[in-house]
């Protein structure tokens, strides 16, 4: 088949490329993939991720359309477009099934558990690092935050459901199922009881040994 193409500098896209999972992300302790079958540790994507509210601010420039305007007439411009555009971000923020709230479910549902391929634990430059733990400290918050939606949490407690079998799991599967059970108990509409009952039952642990299965 065809070579790999070359970047400048020596090494291909695919060699690359790897080097760059290998070292994980810039400032965070990043073992190697091949050490004990961990996967390469990306803590702060998921991190910001799943903490993202409202997309980057944009920018942009109309050149010579808008040189070519009155100052007033630029003002407004201006000031309709930033209206329109703060219109569209609010909407994609709030969007459950296209907006920042299926982005942040896409990445809970990634951060479950699987076996064959587990995250890191042990020491990398004299730093202990546990990646297990804040995945499962990230899911734990994620599925009691009455701020996130219910399909966020959802997502959250079924891959937490999934480290049932881990101390670690356990531990935190409890302390959320206490929590959980609480504002079921003080619920004050249908809806919230009815959301409280099914998180109390994906937690339980049977949704998410099935989805490893």
């Amino acid at each position: 088949g065809r070579a790999a193409p070359r970047l400048e500098g020596g090494g291909s896209h695919r060699a690359r490329a790897g080097h760059r999972i290998r070292r994980g992300a810039a400032g965070d302790p990043a073992p190697r993939g091949d050490r004990g079958g961990a996967r390469p540790p990306r803590w702060r994507e998921p991190t910001l991720a799943i903490a993202l509210k409202s997309p980057p601010t944009p920018c942009w420039s109309w050149g010579s359309y808008i040189t070519s305007m009155s100052a007033g007439d630029a003002s407004q411009a201006f000031s309709d477009k930033q209206k329109l555009m703060s219109k569209h971000i609010a909407n994609y923020a709030k969007d459950e099934k296209q907006g920042l709230p299926a982005f942040r479910t896409k990445i809970l549902t990634a951060m479950a558990r699987h076996p064959g391929v587990p995250f890191f634990f042990g020491k990398f430059d004299k730093i202990q690092v546990d990646y297990e733990m804040m995945m499962i400290t990230l899911l734990s918050d994620a599925a009691t935050s009455k701020d996130r939606t219910a399909t966020e949490r959802l997502a959250a407690a079924k891959s937490l459901a999934s480290f049932s079998t881990r101390k670690l799991g356990d531990d935190a599967l409890g302390k959320v199922n206490t929590a959980v059970s609480l504002e079921r108990d003080e619920a004050e509409d249908s809806d919230s009881r009815d959301l409280a009952e099914n998180l109390l039952k994906t937690l339980s642990g049977a949704a998410g040994a099935a989805s490893l299965k």
